[in-house]
């Protein structure tokens, strides 16, 4: 196993003193249990968002990542239970792309990956219990604005991306702090 997640941090919570930090969107919390990140260093995660992207996930499950499911274990994530996550797109990383300097945060916003850009964008997504899809949820709200700062960023997937995120969604704004570890299957 990769490690569990310890996240401190949230504007919005409920029950933070367990350990979890829960972040509420729009009526819908998510409990985190982990945090992953998959990049693509050519390709598009979003095709607005500049080249050189990540999608960080924070998940309500652990482990998140597939890599650290050993074979012929079951799903950590359970279908039989509604379940949140937010996915974060960050572009720009990696040699020869615009967003160099990780002193400046990344702003994110409400584009449609189609013909309107910024340097990312974030969906809070909502699974219903016993929906056996993990890839189309029920319910997504995209983050209105947003900002998220990455204080680490390894290009390689050795090191964890760390930093923190404020993102609003509709009437709801989260903060949380990042420490999501490579999924990617060379990371």
């Amino acid at each position: 196993m990769r490690r569990l997640l310890a996240l401190s941090g949230c504007m919005l919570f409920l029950g933070c003193g367990s350990g979890e930090v829960d972040l509420t969107v729009n009526g819908l919390t998510l409990i985190q249990k982990d945090q992953l990140y998959t990049s693509k260093p050519s390709g598009f995660f979003c095709d607005t968002v500049p080249e050189g992207q990540i999608r960080i996930v924070v998940t309500d499950f652990s482990p998140g990542c597939p890599l650290d499911v050993a074979p012929g274990d079951p799903s950590p994530r359970d279908s039989s239970l509604e379940h949140n996550e937010i996915v974060i797109v960050l572009g720009g990383l990696g040699m020869d792309h615009s967003h160099q300097d990780l002193r400046t945060p990344f702003s994110v916003s409400k584009i449609d990956c189609v013909t309107a850009g910024d340097n990312g964008t974030a969906y809070f997504n909502h699974y219903k219990a016993g929906s056996s899809s993990t890839t189309t949820p029920d319910t997504t709200i995209q983050v209105d604005s947003g900002s998220v700062k990455l204080d680490q960023w390894d290009a390689s997937g050795k090191l964890d991306t760390k930093g923190s995120f404020t993102l609003t969604f509709g009437g709801s704004t989260v903060t949380g702090k990042l420490d999501a570890v490579s999924c990617d299957p060379t990371g």
